[in-house]
């Protein structure tokens, strides 16, 4: 007698141990009948019958298991419809139900979503990190410089630097650019935010870049839209920003698209990592002091700083990939007290004061000094050996 009963043994997962179960209770009822074997198996005498009549007409392919689908199925969408179901998705990329609603389809959005299914048709939600990888395929077919963003960051709202720049009247905000491809940093400072100063930004780093051999009607810079980069202009005559950066210097300026403020997150993280590792940590004692810091610590951060997201590359180290022919000083850029660069004549037209601001800019002048130590314990900062 077996160990068990013939109902536990046949739910076992095994699919060869279930058909060795049946084999054996259909051989036992040919030789001891089927009541006897009924009570040996502990099973219904149809079960008997049915495994023992299967084995005789089919041998052992009728002890196989054997779908259980109905064999026929009146509500089953035709195949006419089914293929003109898939085309339309290919088509038009829409959903089950606006495939329903555009092209008034006879069956309904569930059904249309099995036979989308069912084709290998149904688009699955990309992950978190799908996404950024993806995002990061894209950025590492930039060229470097062909794409920065640019923005500012308020230093008031940083509770430990407030007292300080009310105590040494130090600036107030931080206009930050970053290249996306390479990640390189490149910051100014003022006391106010103004188109006059977001210009200065940007032709200050747009004629860096044209000293170091970089072709700036190329370079794309990508902003909010704040009123300092004109982004609440209704006048198209009015020169600001944008006129600056596309008529005068020659590059393009482009908004991020309302209401996706994460489309600058590149310039964006740097402001939450400066605030972190200097604003944070260092203490000032002169307006002075704080550009020396900021300069060591911008100098730390394109030449030193490894981005683990980049696989701890230095944006100096992506820079001699994307663009190994070009000078490596273009790395170094120290930050200016932005007021100092515009012309102290306010009763002049913006364009005036706008195209002096860039004759000044434009001049041949010295290379800036090397930035210091920023931290005590940081480590020393690389040279750059690079021509130029």
């Amino acid at each position: 007698m077996p160990p068990v009963s013939y109902s536990t043994m046949i739910n076992a997962d095994d699919k060869e141990f279930r058909f060795e179960v049946r084999l054996r209770l259909a051989k036992d009822a040919i030789r001891e009948g089927i009541r006897p074997t009924a009570r040996k198996w502990d099973c219904s005498r149809n079960t008997v019958r049915r495994w023992k009549r299967r084995y005789e007409q089919e041998g052992l392919q009728g002890l196989r298991e054997r779908s259980h689908a109905p064999h026929s199925c009146p509500h089953k969408i035709p195949a006419q419809l089914e293929k003109k179901i898939t085309e339309l998705r290919r088509r038009s990329g829409f959903g089950p139900r606006r495939l329903k609603e555009e092209f008034d389809l006879s069956c309904g959005h569930g059904a249309i979503y099995r036979v989308l299914k069912e084709n290998d048709l149904i688009r699955e939600k990309k992950t978190r990190r799908t996404k950024k990888n993806d995002l990061r395929d894209v950025k590492a077919k930039l060229e470097a410089f062909e794409q920065v963003q640019m923005d500012v960051k308020y230093l008031t709202d940083i509770s430990r630097l407030l007292p300080q720049i009310r105590h040494h009247d130090l600036p107030q905000y931080q206009y930050t650019i970053r290249d996306v491809r390479t990640g390189l940093l490149f910051v100014a400072y003022a006391d106010h935010i103004t188109k006059s100063h977001a210009c200065a930004t940007a032709v200050r780093f747009l004629t860096h870049l044209e000293r170091r051999g970089v072709d700036t009607s190329q370079v794309t810079i990508q902003t909010d839209n704040g009123s300092e980069f004109d982004g609440q202009v209704i006048h198209q005559q009015d020169r600001g920003f944008r006129h600056t950066v596309e008529e005068m210097m020659g590059a393009s300026h482009r908004f991020i698209p309302p209401g996706c403020s994460n489309a600058n997150a590149d310039v964006e993280t740097t402001h939450q990592l400066i605030e972190a590792e200097f604003y944070d940590r260092e203490t000032f004692s002169s307006r002075g002091d704080f550009l020396d810091k900021a300069w060591s610590w911008q100098a730390y951060f394109n030449l030193n700083r490894k981005n683990s997201y980049q696989g701890w590359r230095t944006p100096a180290e992506r820079l001699g990939e994307a663009a190994p022919n070009l000078s490596g000083r273009v790395c170094l850029l120290p930050p200016v007290d932005l007021g100092s660069l515009l012309p102290r004549s306010p009763d002049r037209r913006q364009e005036s004061r706008t195209q002096e601001m860039i004759n000044h800019l434009t001049e041949p002048g010295p290379d800036p000094p090397p930035p210091g130590q920023h931290q005590p314990g940081q480590p020393e900062l690389v040279k750059m050996d690079t021509p130029g």
